[in-house]
């Protein structure tokens, strides 16, 4: 209970600093811009709710519609403001799993950036193949051009939603392994050298 009221007695503070605006490109291993990136992962995913309310509602689901829109927010919300609490906010850090809490861990950023990508990877693998499918020729004959349209539009805001996620992921790591002393090499960097050495 102590850790879950000083959790919520950062709402106010959450709420601050919950404005969006451009995610920046660099200095990932800094907190104010995996704090960015966890603020547009939250208004992304209030937008992919919105969208999918719609989809779902003109496709005759009211209920699916409205409950995913309550659940997309409601989440994108707490997933946002928790993780923000855990590795930006509370000094030490902490890792809150269920009712376990693990605290001043040095590799925590790295591992949850770890988990963090694989899950945004792991949600757009599975959008792509849910896509693919309405492609086959079997479903065309069943579900008809509009389920192509809305398994698009869904295969879109999936993807745009895992892509904040991709970012938080990467900038958990690179400040993970800062505080881990552990050297994250940079792609970006790599491919740089990699195009002036060949010229």
């Amino acid at each position: 209970m102590p850790m879950i009221n000083e959790w919520t007695a950062t709402f106010a503070e959450f709420k601050g600093v919950a404005k969006p605006g451009p995610p920046p490109f660099s200095g990932f291993d800094t907190k104010e811009t995996l704090t960015k990136w966890l603020v547009l992962q939250m208004c992304v995913g209030i937008i992919a709710g919105i969208v999918n309310c719609v989809m779902n509602i003109l496709n005759g689901y009211m209920g699916a519609g409205i409950q995913g829109l309550i659940q997309g927010v409601c989440i994108s919300f707490i997933l946002a403001w928790v993780s923000w609490f855990m590795l930006v906010k509370r000094e030490p850090n902490c890792c809150c799993f269920c009712i376990i809490v693990i605290e001043g861990w040095k590799l925590q950023h790295l591992v949850y950036g770890v988990l963090m990508m694989l899950q945004a990877l792991s949600t757009i693998g599975a959008s792509v193949n849910m896509f693919l499918a309405v492609l086959s020729p079997a479903a065309g004959v069943t579900q008809g051009p509009m389920a192509l349209v809305f398994q698009g539009v869904s295969l879109g805001v999936t993807i745009a939603h895992q892509i904040t996620w991709f970012f938080i992921a990467w900038s958990a790591i690179k400040i993970g392994g800062k505080m881990a002393g552990v050297e994250i090499p940079d792609p970006s960097a790599a491919v740089g050298k990699g195009e002036a050495s060949a010229a």
